[in-house]
């Protein structure tokens, strides 16, 4: 990631210093998108095909907000206010605040919130701890639901709305 956001500030400064491989930073960033572009579709198509259907095999399925009824959202909104919410810790993002470390393999949204006086949007982010649980069972079934990609964001921004959200 560091090597990527040298090669970004390399290439909006015009700089053309080709690497051993004879690439310049324009051509290396291209290629990079490239491809991870081809792991997200491999990596979504193996989720898709395989990873689901082996879930479903094994009586899992894995549903989204949109999917409960009014009892399970509201089961599931205690158990954010409860468990979740305490243990949350939104960090704003500004020239004030530059943006935080993001350690590898942890949970983390990027949230856009909108400041409800001015209008203005400003960006976020919450680090999901890993005593949190990815999933939540939701029915006596095993139906499972991902409980932080559909965190109710607004109880941390007081106010101020989200806009939009992001795992990463």
């Amino acid at each position: 990631m560091v090597r990527v956001a040298g090669l970004k500030r390399r290439a909006e400064a015009g700089l053309s210093v080709r690497s051993a491989d004879g690439l310049s930073p324009t051509e290396q960033l291209t290629l990079i998108a490239e491809r991870t572009q081809e792991l997200a579709g491999r990596h979504a198509r193996v989720f898709l095909d395989q990873v689901r259907p082996a879930l479903s095999d094994e009586g899992i399925a894995i549903i989204g907000w949109a999917d409960l009824d009014d009892d399970e959202r509201r089961r599931l909104s205690g158990y954010f206010l409860d468990q979740v919410f305490p243990v949350l810790t939104p960090l704003a993002v500004d020239p004030a605040h530059p943006f935080p470390y993001i350690s590898g393999l942890s949970l983390n949204l990027a949230v856009t919130v909108k400041d409800s006086e001015t209008g203005g949007e400003h960006f976020a982010r919450v680090k999901v701890p890993d005593n949190v649980d990815r999933f939540v069972r939701v029915r006596r079934t095993l139906d499972e639901t991902p409980a932080p990609a559909e965190i109710p964001t607004s109880p941390l921004y007081p106010g101020w709305p989200p806009s939009c959200r992001w795992k990463i």
